[in-house]
């Protein structure tokens, strides 16, 4: 029962976000593609893993919009939040008799992180493909957990501008609260985008993806834009709350 009620709390979380059967978001897409730079593979993805399925919220060289869920490397690290590296799915029996292993061509390499949201949640995971066996080392494991994290931020961020949206509709409510509740709201909304922008920044610096400022530069762009939204929301919110004084 507990195990059946944990995973309900993940399904809400994951639904949470608004992208399981949308549109891919184009910084989703953007942190593929650097993943798929770090680790010189064709393909890579941002998957949400829900009931049945698993959904590619961002993704490079995959053509299908998501799987079944009993076909996924990705629903492995849902009981076990690890870091997975499988060097040749044909050699390993846990692997070599999903679809896409025996498939024409096949996943032979697979290496994920879990993508974790901040209540402890495992959404899905980060993770790259081959159709080669491939090994691979700690650093490069390393920033592909980096992408992971810039790919929470992103889901959070869009998140809170989800409840922003709701609280600008319902600001008469609002308006009974005393101002450091508000003032709370605010920061809690800020943070999210602030660790997003940080991570880029990061990322930019690294000396392997100097080559990738094309992707990265929209990615600070698309954060910068979601800073001015949040500040315009705000800006409506925080002024109403000073009125009442």
């Amino acid at each position: 029962m507990q195990q059946t009620e944990s995973e309900g709390a993940r399904i809400a979380a994951v639904d949470s976000y608004g992208l399981v059967g949308a549109s891919r978001p184009e910084l989703l897409d953007g942190l593929t593609r650097i993943a798929t730079s770090v680790f010189d593979t064709p393909m890579a993805s941002v998957t949400l893993v829900h009931r049945e399925r698993q959904w590619f919220a961002g993704s490079t060289g995959l053509t299908e919009p998501g799987t079944s869920r009993a076909a996924s490397f990705s629903a492995r690290l849902i009981d076990d939040p690890q870091p997975l590296v499988v060097a040749d799915t044909r050699d390993d029996p846990l692997y070599r008799d999903l679809p896409h292993v025996i498939q024409n061509p096949p996943i032979r390499f697979y290496a994920g992180v879990p993508l974790i949201d901040p209540s402890g949640h495992v959404l899905g995971t980060v993770a790259v493909f081959d159709h080669v066996p491939r090994l691979v080392n700690r650093t490069r494991m390393r920033m592909l957990q980096d992408v992971s994290a810039q790919a929470t931020a992103y889901l959070q961020a869009r998140r809170n501008e989800q409840i922003l949206s709701t609280l600008r509709t319902g600001l008469d409510r609002l308006r009974c609260q005393e101002d450091d509740v508000v003032a709370a709201v605010s920061h809690e909304l800020r943070t999210p985008v602030a660790t997003m922008l940080g991570y880029v920044e990061m990322l930019a610096e690294l000396p392997d993806l100097a080559q990738h400022r094309d992707v990265l530069e929209p990615l600070g762009r698309a954060g910068q834009q979601l800073v001015h939204t949040l500040e315009r929301i705000l800006g409506i919110i925080l002024p109403t709350a000073s009125d009442r004084h």
